[in-house]
C-alpha cells in the first residue's frame, strides 16, 4: 500500500526546504561570495552571522573619510549583531535624529533621504541602531575604567609637563576687520574706525560702552572681554603685540593679519605649576582615557575574531583582512 502525502504536508515539506536553502544561502561563504558578485558588491570578505561585509562597503567607507579597513568595519558589524537586544532611549534616538534632519531644510531633507535611498523610519532605525551599540560597547568597557587615587597621582608625577599652566591674560578688545588682500581704501577707513575708537577712550569713554562697534560678534556681546587665555589660543601677532602690555595700561591699537584691534589687557595668572589636588580631575580623565582606549582595542580585537573571513580575499594587499 503507498503511502499517501496531503496537499498540507507537502506544502510545509517544501517550506521547510526554502528555509533550509535559505538558511544555506546566508550561511554559506562561497555562495555568498557568488551572489556578492552578482549583486555587483565584489568579493565577500567577511560573514557577521548573516550579515556579510564585501569589497564596496570597504569602498564605500573610504569614499566618506570613514575607517575603511576590513577590520575594522567587520568589528563594527559584530557589534551591531551582539548589540541588537539592547535597550535603547526613544528620547535620545529623537533626538539625534532631528539634529541630523535640521542640518537640511525641509525642501531638501526628502532629496537627501531619495539620494541616499533612505525613508524617515529607515534613518530613525539607524540612529536606533547606534545607540544600542554604543550603550553596547560602554557596558562591556566600564568595569575596566575605574581610576583610582593612586593612579592619578601616579600620572600626575609621570607627566609633570602637562599640569604645568603657562601664563594666561585676560583683555578686552574692539575690532575692525582688514583682512589680507583687502583693497588700501577698506584698510585706511578700519585704521580711522579704530582711531576714533582710541580718541574717544581718551576723552574718558569706556571700552566695554564702545564694544557695541566692534566686529567680533562673539566678545562684543561681553564688553569685548576675551576673558583668560593662553598663547596657544591666540594668533601669534596678537599674543607677541599684548603678552608684554601691563595689566591697566591705557588701551591701545595693534594691527594683526585679520585688521585693527583696539586691546586693553585687565588680568594676568602667571605661569606656574598645579598642585596634586588641582590637577586630580584631569589627571583622572587622562587614566580613564588611556584605559578606554586599551579597553575598546581589546574589544576590537574580541570581536574581530568572531568573524568568519573569507581566507580567498586574504591575499589581496589592498584588502588587508586578519
Amino acid at each position: 500500500m503507498k503511502p499517501s502525502f496531503s496537499a498540507g504536508s507537502l506544502i510545509a515539506a517544501a517550506c521547510l526546504a526554502g528555509v533550509l536553502a535559505g538558511n544555506l544561502l546566508c550561511s554559506s561563504l562561497a555562495m555568498r561570495n557568488v551572489i556578492g558578485h552578482w549583486c555587483g558588491r565584489g568579493r565577500l570578505l567577511a560573514l557577521c552571522e548573516r550579515t556579510g561585509l564585501y569589497e564596496s562597503d570597504v569602498m564605500r567607507a573610504k569614499s566618506e573619510g570613514r575607517h575603511s579597513d576590513p577590520a575594522t568595519l567587520a568589528a563594527n558589524l559584530e557589534a551591531e549583531r551582539v548589540a541588537r537586544h539592547e535597550p535603547v532611549n526613544s528620547s535620545l534616538v529623537s533626538r539625534d535624529f532631528d539634529l541630523l534632519r535640521v542640518q537640511r531644510s525641509p525642501k531638501e531633507w526628502p532629496a537627501v533621504l531619495q539620494a541616499n535611498g533612505l525613508t524617515n523610519d529607515v534613518w530613525r532605525c539607524a540612529v536606533a541602531e547606534n545607540w544600542r551599540t554604543r550603550a553596547w560597547v560602554e557596558k562591556e568597557i566600564k568595569t575596566g575604567l575605574n581610576v583610582s587615587a593612586e593612579e592619578s597621582g601616579a600620572y600626575y608625577h609621570a607627566h609633570p609637563a602637562a599640569f604645568a599652566q603657562p601664563l594666561r591674560l585676560r583683555a578686552s578688545h574692539i575690532f575692525f576687520a582688514a583682512p589680507p588682500a583687502s583693497p588700501p581704501e577698506l584698510v585706511e577707513q578700519k585704521r580711522l574706525a579704530a582711531q576714533d575708537v582710541l580718541d574717544c577712550l581718551a576723552d574718558g569713554q569706556k571700552l566695554s560702552e564702545l564694544a557695541r562697534l566692534s566686529e567680533d560678534e562673539a566678545s562684543k556681546r561681553h564688553g569685548g572681554d576675551l576673558n583668560f587665555f593662553a598663547e596657544a589660543r591666540m594668533p601669534v601677532d596678537f599674543w607677541g603685540q599684548i603678552a608684554g602690555r601691563g595689566v591697566g595700561q591705557p588701551a591701545g591699537m595693534i594691527r594683526t593679519r585679520l585688521g585693527f584691534h583696539i586691546v586693553q589687557v585687565t588680568d594676568a595668572r602667571p605661569a606656574r605649576q598645579m598642585s596634586p589636588e588641582e590637577a586630580a580631575p584631569a589627571s583622572r580623565f587622562r587614566v580613564e582615557n588611556e584605559k578606554r582606549v586599551r579597553a575598546i582595542s581589546n574589544l576590537t580585537e574580541r570581536l574581530i575574531g568572531l568573524v568568519r573571513w573569507n581566507r580567498l580575499a586574504a591575499g589581496d594587499p589592498d584588502l588587508p583582512i586578519p
